[in-house]
C-alpha cells in the first residue's frame, strides 16, 4: 500500500536534509515523499534537485511563499497514496514510524498517530500522555492527536485539506475535522516521531500574539460543537500561550477530568517551579 509523505520547508536547507533522509530510512515500502519549497531563498532548492535526481523524490516548487497550510495542500492534491501523514522540515521519523502506524491502521478510525520524543537540546522528552482512543469530544479540550497523523488520503482531499485562513493550531483544526466527519482516531503508545524544538527558528509557536488570534479564530469556527464545560475547558490554551498568571479561580473554572494533568503541570509551572522541576527530573531523561 502506497503511503504518501507531505513535506513544506522554507528555508532550511540543512535540517530538510535530515528531515527528507529519515524518510528515505523508513523499514516501510512504498513511500512517496512530496515536498513542497515554499519559496524559500537559502540553497533548498539544490538540495531537493539532487534527492529528485538521486532517490525519485517529488519536488513542487513555489516561487513565493504561500505558507505552509497552502504548501500542505498542494502536496496531498498531488498525492497518489492511498493513505497519507505528514513531516516538518525540521522534525525527522524514526525508522519503524511509517512502518508501526500502517500495521495499526484501521479504516474504522478517522486517523492513527504516535506520541513524540521532544528533542529539547540538553534532554528529550518522551510524550506519551493521551494515548489510545481519541474521540471528538477529547478534541473539543485540545489537541490530544499532536501535529501528525496518518489517514486516508481521500479523507483529507473530502475535507478540503488544511484551513489556509488559520495562522496556527492547523493541525489542530483538521484532526478535529476528522473526528467530526470520521468518527475516533487513535494514539498509540509508542513514540515514533522525533519533535525538534531546541532551535524555534521561525516557528509561528513563538509568536504568542499570532497564536492568540489564531486561538480567537479556531474558536469561533468550533464554538457551536462544545460544551459549556468544554467552552470553559479551552480556556487552559489562552493562559498557557499568554503566559497570563492563573488564580486558583481561573484553576477551578477550568479544569476538568479531561485536561487536569495539563492545568495542574501550568499551576505548578507558575506557582511552585521549583517542584514542576523536580517532577520533570524524574519523568524526564537527559540527552
Amino acid at each position: 500500500m502506497l503511503v504518501t509523505v507531505y513535506m513544506p520547508t522554507h528555508n532550511r536547507a540543512e535540517m530538510l536534509e535530515t528531515a527528507i533522509n529519515s524518510v528515505l530510512a523508513q523499514s516501510y515500502q512504498p513511500i512517496e515523499l512530496i515536498v513542497v519549497n515554499d519559496g524559500s531563498k537559502d540553497n533548498t532548492d539544490d538540495v531537493l534537485r539532487r534527492y529528485e535526481k538521486e532517490h525519485g523524490i517529488k519536488v513542487i516548487t513555489n516561487e513565493t511563499a504561500k505558507g505552509a497550510c497552502a504548501s500542505r495542500n498542494l502536496a496531498i492534491k498531488a498525492a497518489r497514496g492511498e493513505l497519507i501523514t505528514g513531516l516538518d522540515d525540521d522534525d525527522k521519523f524514526l525508522p519503524n514510524h511509517i512502518a508501526q502506524l500502517v500495521e495499526n491502521f484501521d479504516s474504522n478510525y478517522a486517523f492513527i498517530t504516535s506520541p513524540v520524543l521532544e528533542n529539547q537540546g540538553n534532554r528529550t522528552i518522551k510524550r506519551t500522555l493521551d494515548t489510545g482512543i481519541i474521540t471528538l469530544d477529547d478534541m473539543l479540550y485540545y489537541n490530544k492527536a499532536g501535529n501528525q497523523v496518518l489517514t486516508l488520503t481521500e479523507r483529507l482531499k473530502s475535507i478540503g485539506g488544511f484551513d489556509e485562513n488559520l495562522p496556527a493550531f492547523q493541525d489542530y483544526d483538521i484532526w478535529l475535522r476528522l473526528c467530526q466527519q470520521f468518527g475516533d482516531g487513535l494514539k498509540l503508545s509508542e513514540p515514533t516521531y522525533q519533535l525538534n524544538t531546541a532551535h524555534e527558528l521561525n516557528r509561528i509557536s513563538s509568536s504568542s500574539q499570532k497564536r492568540l488570534d489564531a486561538l480567537d479564530i479556531f474558536f469561533a469556527k468550533h464554538q457551536h460543537l462544545m460544551s459549556s464545560k468544554q467552552q470553559k475547558a479551552f480556556q487552559f490554551l489562552r493562559f498557557h500561550i499568554s503566559g497570563k498568571q492563573l488564580s486558583i479561580k481561573d484553576f477551578f473554572a477550568i479544569i476538568s477530568t479531561k485536561n487536569y494533568k495539563r492545568v495542574i503541570a501550568l499551576l505548578l509551572k507558575q506557582r511552585l517551579p521549583f517542584i514542576k522541576k523536580l517532577i520533570d527530573r524524574f519523568r524526564y531523561k537527559k540527552t
